[in-house]
């Protein structure tokens, strides 16, 4: 797990830099690579706040599974179905309130882009605005709306990513 001071100032950063820009609403078909959040019905138990997924393939879940990583811990994701099961240090279910993810150099050519659905879980329940960092970071932060609550199912898809593609996520939290 990541120590939460270290990764205050950097998705501070982020998070600011995302906000500042304008956000897409409208479902059109984003220009590849694309990082895109929709619903589904829950496989993987997400339960930190910081993991990491890879696409073995570049395209998950058209051509392969997806990844996680957390904890240390690999665990294919059929479909790249996921449930937050992300508790507090008291036991309490959490509502994940925004995704950022942070694509590695490496895993993109071109220019990034994000959508609010998926081909297998269709439109986001949870989240209403996605946005493309203005940086050189390649960065996607999915917000509004509200938010995946504890027991929560989610998906993920990548397009267009290359092979290995890995991706840092940051799901900040409400108790």
């Amino acid at each position: 797990m990541l120590n939460k001071k270290t990764l205050f100032v950097p998705m501070a950063v982020i998070l600011i830099g995302l906000l500042n820009v304008p956000t897409a609403k409208a479902q059109t078909t984003p220009p590849d690579p694309a990082i895109r959040t929709g619903g589904g019905h829950g496989s993987i138990a997400i339960t930190s706040p910081d993991f990491v997924i890879v696409s073995p393939t570049g395209d998950s879940p058209a051509t392969s599974d997806c990844v996680v990583i957390q904890h240390g811990v690999s665990t294919t994701a059929p479909g790249c179905f996921f449930v937050n099961n992300i508790m507090t240090d008291k036991g309490q279910g959490a509502t994940i309130k925004a995704v950022i993810f942070v694509v590695s150099k490496t895993s993109i050519s071109g220019a990034l882009s994000c959508a609010l659905d998926t081909a297998l879980g269709g439109v986001s329940p949870w989240f209403s605005k996605c946005t493309v960092a203005p940086t050189r970071i390649p960065a996607v932060l999915f917000s509004g709306g509200s938010g995946i609550p504890y027991g929560g199912d989610f998906s993920f898809g990548f397009r267009q990513f290359n092979t290995n593609a890995t991706f840092g996520v940051l799901a900040p939290v409400v108790f």
